[in-house]
């Protein structure tokens, strides 16, 4: 058990295991700096729900899914708004590092290796999880967002993005945590009637995320670039 996926308790592993461990690596710089410098101007990753947690909150948090989903555990994690939320930064950053690396691929500095780097891992993660599956919906239109990328090399942004939405369904069943705001401004009575109705979990968004103390924090750091790190298994 390691993740509960919409395909079952699984960790990631291959291709896809590459492209999230050097997304994560991404993160945890980010997170890094912001703990380091204590600017008031934090990096947002375009996920409110985790946006708005302190950053020694943010790195507890990518601790735990970066353990369950890179390595083998004894337990699944609870799936609470703040743990897919943290899934979801993931997909957010990578989809960053996408616009940003079609944006400076004309740049000279930038050697050939890296010229596609985010955009080489992303399709090969793609075709390693939907190798079965029919590479788009409107084969007469090469440049429909629906349609996979043609080569590493396209600069076609939303195919891109729907390449990495389509990644982030292979581990989160949904974008329920999106609606957290909705449900914490109800009255209780409706958002518990509210949440029975769409399938949501009575504490999905009222679970605390962890906030470990100063000291601990490096360690934290320490033990996620770890596991960002390894080499696929």
């Amino acid at each position: 058990m390691s993740w509960q996926t919409p395909d079952g308790d699984r960790h990631l592993t291959g291709h896809e295991a590459t492209l999230v461990r050097e997304a994560l690596a991404c993160v945890v710089d980010r997170i890094s700096d912001d703990i380091r410098f204590a600017e008031p101007d934090r990096w947002e990753f375009g996920v409110e729900l985790f946006d708005e947690l302190t950053p020694s909150q943010q790195v507890m948090l990518i601790k735990d899914i970066s353990e369950h989903l890179l390595t083998q555990t004894n337990e699944t994690l609870e799936l609470t708004a703040t743990n897919e939320a943290a899934v979801y930064v993931i997909f957010q950053a990578l989809s960053v590092e996408i616009e940003v690396e079609v944006d400076t691929e004309n740049d000279k500095p930038i050697t050939d290796s890296w010229r596609c780097f985010w955009r080489r891992l992303t399709l090969k993660a793609y075709h390693e999880c939907f190798s079965d599956e029919n590479d788009g919906f409107d084969d007469d239109d090469p440049e429909s967002p629906w349609m996979t990328p043609q080569s590493e090399q396209s600069s076609n942004l939303p195919q891109w993005q729907s390449l990495t939405e389509s990644l982030a369904d292979r581990i989160l069943w949904d974008r329920d945590f999106e609606m957290a705001g909705s449900f914490l401004d109800e009255e209780p009575a409706k958002a518990a009637v509210m949440k029975q109705i769409m399938g949501i979990e009575p504490d999905y968004y009222s679970t605390i995320a962890p906030d470990p103390k100063s000291g601990e924090i490096q360690q934290i750091l320490k033990s996620v670039r770890q596991l960002t790190h390894q080499k696929p298994r």
